[in-house]
């Protein structure tokens, strides 16, 4: 079972990876989604995906034998969805004033907060995972480093971008406290519905704030065609396979996975957008890689 919930977080990794190329592409193309509509429209999409899933025999058989009530369900979903939200939210908030090389390690620090949680909540963490942690870390300095970086000073981008992280990690820890409650197609699907308000609530004040907002992007299939893919895979896939693989392996083990995704995403990069990997992103790369090997050991 370790095997397979490393395997599936592995995937999840992979498929987090190509997030980046899959929304690259579309700010690519001229008048592209703003950043509310474009949340908005993944939100709505990855709530659609999971239509069919929930419609199978399967899965509705499943959740009437489960002993949980439909309130608490809706509970940890409304639960999960804030904490997604706060990470994601305080991120964009925090790169308004922090650089993006800056952002994305202080955002990868939840590879230590993770486990620190875990630890003040009374939960054992292996010595390799705290060593699976520090690699980690280190690797993520190494690929997110740039020249002329402070690494003093904080700001209260920084500090918005730390509490991201935070929120990240309380995100991992509750889902494999609560994750093995629920049936994961349910309780998934509940999350991103409750995420999809969110997003459709930030994209109202925006047009609000901004009624000559463009939508020209909406007559392109290609635009439609990367969001939809970013919200199936990256999204209704990768959260399933995410709760799955975390009924096996703690939040501090995860979370050292998960911060693979660097790795994909510059691999991805490379091959489909043709960006060259410099000598700086295959060192951080294997240090992570290799945090990955020595945070799963026994």
């Amino acid at each position: 079972m370790l095997l397979k919930g490393r395997g599936l977080l592995f995937l999840v990794a992979l498929l987090y990876g190509t997030l980046n190329v899959s929304l690259r592409s579309v700010y690519s193309f001229p008048d592209p989604p703003s950043a509310a509509a474009l949340s908005a429209t993944r939100g709505c999409l990855a709530s659609l995906c999971f239509i069919p899933l929930l419609l199978t025999r399967d899965t509705l058989k499943e959740e009437q034998s489960s002993k949980e009530p439909s309130s608490a369900l809706l509970l940890a979903g409304f639960e999960l969805a804030i904490w997604n939200c706060l990470a994601q939210g305080l991120l964009n908030v925090g790169l308004i004033s922090t650089g993006s090389a800056r952002a994305a390690f202080l955002t990868q620090t939840s590879v230590v907060l993770t486990p620190i949680i875990s630890l003040v909540a009374g939960q054992n963490v292996p010595s390799s995972t705290w060593l699976g942690c520090g690699l980690a870390l280190g690797g993520l300095a190494v690929l997110s480093g740039e020249p002329g970086m402070e690494a003093i000073s904080f700001s209260r981008g920084d500090w918005l971008t730390l509490g991201g992280a935070l929120c990240w990690s309380f995100y991992l820890f509750r889902l494999s406290q609560i994750g093995s409650r629920f049936n994961e197609f349910n309780l998934q699907a509940t999350k991103t519905n409750f995420l999809s308000v969110f997003y459709l609530i930030w994209f109202g004040i925006s047009l609000w704030n901004n009624p000559d907002t463009l939508f020209t992007w909406i007559s392109s299939v290609a635009v439609w065609l990367a969001l939809f893919y970013s919200a199936l895979g990256p999204g209704t896939v990768a959260d399933i396979f995410q709760q799955q693989g975390q009924k096996y392996i703690s939040a501090a083990e995860a979370n050292i996975i998960l911060s693979t995704e660097p790795v994909f995403a510059a691999l991805f990069a490379s091959s489909l957008l043709g960006e060259i990997l410099s000598f700086q992103e295959i060192i951080g790369g294997g240090m992570i890689l290799a945090a990955a090997l020595v945070g799963s050991g026994e």
